[in-house]
């Protein structure tokens, strides 16, 4: 282990400055909100306390959004204020709206043999990642999903409490766990489109607190780290054995009709199921990315409750 990381794992584990190990039904419960466009400060800040605590926290509109400045209204509420765009999408009119958000549904047949964006427009499962594939570990803080209608089955919500999972191994072998935050841990590449990579840790501690960007998905080239690093194959299996139904770190969501998801995308991983549709349930999501965490701000809730 480097003297440097010992260090600040010893600090880190005084600390204890993690998202909680127990998903408790609370977290389950949806925030009710009468319009995107009046949140209550009460509102606001039960979001953003479920979000600090468990690393995910749901809300519910009491009625359909109208366009996507409802959302952005509604994520400002939560002083979410810039959508961030990353870079190999920022000129790509097919994935993301002129808002900054970005649209999730299965997509229409093209005649000029151009393939489909694999996570945005097919119905495949999706493997536990963090977002921003080419972006720096804690780049993108937050990911938001709203879900404008769900399909007729599957399509739910995986989530995995990486750095909780992470924290526990640390406390348990921390020569082992230290391998994930080696520099050449992970490389994520932008895999049928740039073809770019980034390499980089797969978790970090950051001013005493725990990042993640364990990702499992097909951006994944896991190999470049296991043949540089000592332990991190064995470190890699051993988080897997944290992912399933059973354990105090792993879990599943659907999302209904006007539900959203605030998740803290540099703290928990999270992927999707298979789903299929039917033609009166077409699966459609919006989804927004931060690079900031959720913060109230009472100035802001109410200036856009006045408008």
């Amino acid at each position: 282990m480097k003297k440097g990381n010992s260090s600040m794992i010893e600090t880190l584990l005084k600390n204890n400055e993690i998202l909680s190990t127990v998903y408790q039904k609370k977290c389950f419960i949806p925030v009710h909100i009468n319009s995107p466009n009046n949140v209550t400060q009460q509102q606001a800040a039960e979001i953003i306390e479920n979000y600090n605590v468990f690393g995910f926290s749901i809300f519910q509109l009491n009625q359909p959004i109208s366009n996507d400045m409802d959302l952005i209204n509604l994520y400002k509420c939560l002083g979410l204020y810039q959508p961030f765009v990353p870079q190999i999408y920022q000129h790509d009119p097919e994935i993301y709206q002129k808002s900054g958000l970005n649209y999730i549904h299965r997509g229409q047949k093209k005649g000029n043999g151009e393939r489909f964006h694999r996570a945005f427009q097919t119905t495949n499962n999706q493997k536990l990642h963090s977002d921003g594939t080419l972006e720096g570990i804690g780049q993108i803080k937050t990911s938001t999903l709203f879900c404008v209608n769900p399909a007729g089955e599957g399509g739910d919500n995986l989530i995995f409490n990486s750095v909780a999972a992470f924290f526990t191994l640390l406390k348990m072998s921390p020569n082992l766990a230290c391998s994930m935050l080696e520099e050449n841990a992970l490389k994520r590449v932008d895999i049928g489109r740039t073809n770019r990579s980034s390499i980089g840790p797969a978790f970090k501690i950051e001013n005493n607190k725990l990042i993640s960007r364990f990702s499992m998905d097909n951006t994944c080239d896991w190999e470049y780290g296991f043949n540089q690093i000592l332990n991190l194959r064995e470190c890699f299996n051993q988080l897997n054995r944290f992912i399933n139904l059973d354990s105090p770190y792993y879990t599943r969501i659907r999302l209904q009709r006007n539900q959203g998801l605030i998740m803290a995308n540099h703290k928990i991983s999270h992927g999707r199921t298979f789903y299929s549709e039917t033609p009166d349930s077409q699966r459609k999501m919006i989804r927004g990315l931060f690079s900031n965490e959720p913060q109230l701000n009472h100035q802001v809730i109410h200036e856009i409750n006045n408008a």
